[in-house]
């Protein structure tokens, strides 16, 4: 997730999105596996910002939940050949997939603390008054 030349920011957003979303908890992964020890699906989320206005962190959470949501992972046929290798087929049919399940990937929440109160959903402007900031990633099982 590290691009060289990034700094600062980007190296400190990277390494917490990669500590909610790479876990065993997160997406199950036995679903990934296509021959056990020996092949597995292997999941890549790149995030393109075009615009910055607060709540980067949420905002990336939800956006990465519903690509997940969205992917299909074709259908996979694992048959021994005639050497007693394995041979792998995947289906061609676009609807011949699986879907994860993506009820355990969290959702980050931002809280800012501007004088007195707690904010949800900061502007930058907000952010920038705060004098402190929480992020929670939340699941459906409350953990």
């Amino acid at each position: 997730m590290l691009w060289p030349g990034r700094r600062g920011a980007g190296i400190e957003l990277s390494n917490t999105l990669y500590r909610v979303f790479n876990n065993k908890s997160s997406v199950d992964l036995q679903s990934l596996c296509i021959s056990a020890g020996e092949h597995c699906w292997v999941l890549y989320v790149d995030v393109l910002l075009l615009q910055c206005d607060g709540n980067l962190y949420d905002a990336i959470s939800v956006a990465i939940k519903a690509a997940l949501f969205n992917t299909k992972i074709p259908r996979v046929h694992v048959s021994a050949d005639e050497e007693g290798g394995k041979e792998v087929e995947l289906s061609d049919d676009p609807f011949d997939c699986v879907r994860l399940n993506v009820e355990s990937v969290p959702c980050i929440v931002t809280l800012c603390k501007v004088g007195h109160r707690h904010v949800v959903d900061a502007t930058l402007q907000e952010k920038a008054c705060s004098v402190a900031s929480l992020i929670i990633a939340v699941t459906h099982r409350e953990r």
